[in-house]
């Protein structure tokens, strides 16, 4: 009776050894390689290699970015090996020779008698390898263990490259050492890579060029000492004008001196030439190492890119073209590195190194290349890739504002893009979308793109994301489905009617459209009084041919057209004006929820700014908005001495003798600068401390990145705020300058820029108001005697948001003013 195969897959898991890589070293030791190969160190191992090294300079495994070393293979491991193979080759045979039911199929057993053969032949290198070297010969390839099967792959590989572009011997090494860690296909991509690339140089190359130069000065060296120096100058800035741009400015070449003498001048140029040529040809054998290293270390099929790399090595640009092979290798392991390197084959410019993760980031989540492609030419690929659009989204975007007549440009698409954070936000936008598809695109024209844009930018997307206002605007924008008879626009004209009415009119439609509707009746009441004053012969003779035009069109109606063009432009028009409505009213809403009394204070157009301020307020900075207004109402300008916060810092300042009285309460000066009254004083009023930045621009601005430091300066006890304020022609009060003092953790007191307005200040009295504000503070910091200071900075009360842009050095005038001021209080105590 026939046996069963017994399986063993202790003796085929010894014998599929041989498949890792080898690496035999000059004593014959035998050791088994695993692991990921690390790209940067194999790029640095490959890097320092300008020529083919021996057996014993060969890098190690480790070198070449291989840290495991899973063991050694021993002679008598090596014994066990050949029993394990011997083994299964004898249950392979058992097994075929049983009934096809009772084993495995014919096409599997086939695969394993192929991988038998293949390791056995591995072995018999292998021993063949150790042989030599125990025989002082060094074997081909070594120390890099290759079988007859992949030697010849190898051999393949390497004739058909050598077809297309002559290899160096550097290049072949390389080559083996790629096969050696990562296989034929890897082999294969570097060396089509390679090839190409060195297919693209020019033929009188950059180098070649700057070579003659070179020899052309070392003549022009020799002939300089017999010959007119000046001939000699002549010639080489005309040998110049040869030379590629780059290498001039690379080389710094010239025909001036310089200072030099004409020797001094040929041995600078002479060192240059040498520091190129030397640049050019490290670049040549740097370029195949960067890509050796890539194509070994992505564990990718896809072919490395060329197509796109042909101008930077055509110019001969090794540096540019090293810097994009990093940035390329540092997507390595993305989900979309495979889509990027055929995405870079598809580029007719090579794009800017900083791109490389943005792309590939887009195609990993799944854009095409096209996709990608587009959001690179339209400078997309960062705004999409921290958004939660796709780029077949944001096509369509822009596809649809072009159709509605509002097409935007490629810097108004990114910023809406980066307007998007989530699936949300793309509400409003088709909302919008759906209003201005209401009208035809013609109607937008230049003049209604202005308004479209204030009413866009402006009020409406920052009203929908920063306040979340969408479900109040959107009757706003509320759609009219557009009828197919050009003539009906009774649809429009009901909700022209609508939208009259919300915003408070009284009119039906607007004075043009009236107009235009009534124009039949108004030309038959004009036709009619004309016949009568014909019938009566007091007809003038001017007004005859308006009445021959009037009895031409006597029956005429508009045209529909021009009615429904008018319409649609009302409509546009109102719905701005009803979200302008709509928007002021929450606004001002918001400001008395937030804000309390002080809302009172604000005037309405500021009221939107306010809003998105206190709406953007955490919890903790509420409550402390909250006490500051309640302590403001109840104790007026002194209210921080009521703050809770500033207890701790009012005790040691108390301890330290500053006078907190006259800190927290400062009486304000009057002063007269070109002719106007102005007061200088501490502002206690919390809108002019909320708008502080506003009123200059700054960075404190509402809205803006340091928009929170306001609240700290309005509740701090610490730091005050100093105004300047004068009244304008109309009697209303305006703010000339301001600027921010504070006491420094060593109790002196500090002082920040200050800010001067121009439209009350002519520019030879800002001097003057800077002086004043100067003197103010300097009278004030002897008052509370505290010394001045343009070093430290403020006790931190609380946790409290400040933004500290330096303390400035004080004028002249504030150090007068505390001398003159602290002696008189000195005075004054004596005399006491």
């Amino acid at each position: 009776m026939f046996r069963q195969t017994i399986v063993r897959p202790r003796d085929i898991l010894l014998a599929r050894v041989l498949h890792a890589r080898l690496y035999v070293n000059v004593e014959g030791r035998v050791f088994v390689v695993s692991g990921q190969v690390a790209h940067d160190k194999l790029k640095q191992t490959l890097a320092h290699r300008n020529r083919c090294p021996s057996m014993a300079e060969s890098p190690t495994p480790n070198d070449l970015g291989c840290p495991c070393v899973d063991g050694e293979l021993s002679f008598r491991r090596l014994d066990g090996i050949g029993r394990a193979l011997n083994a299964w080759r004898k249950d392979l045979a058992a097994e075929m020779r049983l009934r096809p039911a009772k084993r495995r199929s014919t096409a599997r057993l086939a695969r394993e008698r192929q991988e038998i053969a293949r390791l056995t032949s591995r072995l018999k290198t292998l021993r063949r390898w150790r042989a030599a070297l125990a025989s002082g010969r060094e074997p081909t390839g070594a120390p890099y263990f290759l079988d007859a099967a992949a030697e010849t792959s190898l051999r393949a590989a390497l004739t058909h490259a050598r077809r297309e572009c002559p290899l160096t011997p550097l290049m072949a090494w390389q080559a083996r050492v790629v096969y050696w860690l990562s296989g034929d296909c890897a082999t294969r991509r570097f060396l089509s890579a390679v090839t190409r690339l060195l297919s693209a140089c020019p033929k009188t190359s950059w180098s070649d060029r700057v070579r003659g130069f070179q020899q052309a000065v070392l003549v022009w060296k020799r002939r300089g000492e017999q010959e007119s120096i000046r001939h000699l100058l002549v010639e080489m800035s005309l040998h110049l004008r040869r030379l590629p741009a780059s290498a001039i400015r690379a080389g710094q070449f010239s025909a001036r001196l310089r200072g030099r003498t004409f020797r001094e001048h040929c041995d600078f140029l002479l060192a240059s030439c040498t520091q190129l040529l030397e640049d050019a040809r490290r670049g040549r054998w740097l370029v195949p190492a960067a890509l050796a290293a890539l194509a070994a270390a992505d564990g990718s099929a896809t072919a490395l890119p060329h197509q796109c790399f042909k101008v930077p090595i055509g110019q001969e640009d090794f540096s540019g073209l090293l810097l994009a092979l990093e940035r390329l290798a540092a997507q390595i392991g993305k989900p979309g590195y495979d889509a990027l390197l055929i995405a870079m084959d598809q580029l007719s410019v090579l794009p800017h190194t900083s791109e490389f993760e943005l792309l590939c980031q887009l195609l990993g989540r799944g854009n095409s290349v096209s996709d990608a492609l587009w959001a690179g030419e339209h400078h997309l690929m960062y705004r999409i890739a921290s958004s939660c659009l796709s780029v077949p989204v944001v096509r369509r975007l822009s596809e649809m504002f072009a159709e509605h007549g509002y097409p935007l440009d490629w810097d108004e698409l990114g910023e809406l893009v980066g307007r998007i954070q989530k699936e949300e936000d793309l509400k409003p936008v088709r909302a919008w979308l759906a209003w201005l598809g209401s009208v035809s695109p013609r109607v937008i024209t230049p003049r209604m793109r202005k308004l479209l844009d204030v009413a866009f930018w402006k009020r409406y997307l920052p009203s929908v994301h920063k306040h979340g206002w969408f479900e109040q605007l959107a009757p706003c924008l509320s759609a009219v489905r557009r009828e197919k008879a050009p003539e009906d626009c009774q649809a429009l004209l009901d909700r022209i009617a609508a939208q009259q009415r919300f915003i408070g009119k009284n009119e039906m439609l607007p004075k043009s459209l009236r107009k235009l509707l009534d124009l039949r009746d108004r030309r038959e009441r004009e036709r009619r009084a004309l016949c009568a004053q014909r019938a009566a012969g007091t007809l003038a003779g001017v007004a005859l041919p308006r009445l021959q035009s009037l009895e031409r069109q006597h029956g005429a109606s508009p045209d529909p057209a021009k009615i429904r063009r008018f319409a649609e432009e009302a409509f546009l028009q109102l719905g701005i004006e009803s979200m302008d409505v709509v928007t002021r009213q929450l606004a001002a809403a918001a400001c008395r929820t937030y804000l309390g009394s002080v809302a009172e204070r604000i005037a309405p157009d500021r009221h939107w700014d306010f809003a998105a301020w206190a709406r953007a307020v955490t919890e903790l900075e509420g409550d402390r908005l909250r006490e500051l207004i309640v302590a403001r109402e109840c104790h007026g300008p002194e209210y921080k001495r009521h703050l809770s916060e500033n207890q701790d810092w009012l005790g040691e300042a108390a301890v330290h003798g500053v006078d907190l009285d006259r800190w927290l309460s400062a009486e304000p000066d009057t002063i007269v600068v070109g002719g106007r009254a102005m007061d200088i004083g501490l502002a206690s009023d919390l809108h002019h401390l909320f708008l502080m930045g506003n009123y200059f621009h700054t960075c404190l601005t509402l809205g803006e990145c340091n928009d929170f430091s306001v609240l700290g300066n309005a509740y701090d006890a610490n730091k005050q705020v100093v105004f300047v304020f004068t009244d304008d022609d109309a009697a209303r009060r305006q703010v000339v300058a301001r600027q921010i003092i504070a006491v420094s953790s060593d109790f002196k007191l500090l002082g920040y820029r200050c800010y001067v307005a121009s439209r009350f200040v002519e520019k030879g009295n800002r001097e003057e108001i800077m002086r004043a504000m100067a003197s103010y503070c300097g009278r004030l910091a002897a008052r509370c005697g505290l010394e001045l200071t343009a070093e430290g900075c403020p006790q931190s009360i609380a946790d409290h948001f400040w933004y500290d842009d330096g303390a400035c050095e004080w004028l002249a005038a504030a150090r007068t003013a505390w001398a003159e001021s602290t002696q008189m209080r000195e005075e004054t105590v004596v005399s006491l």
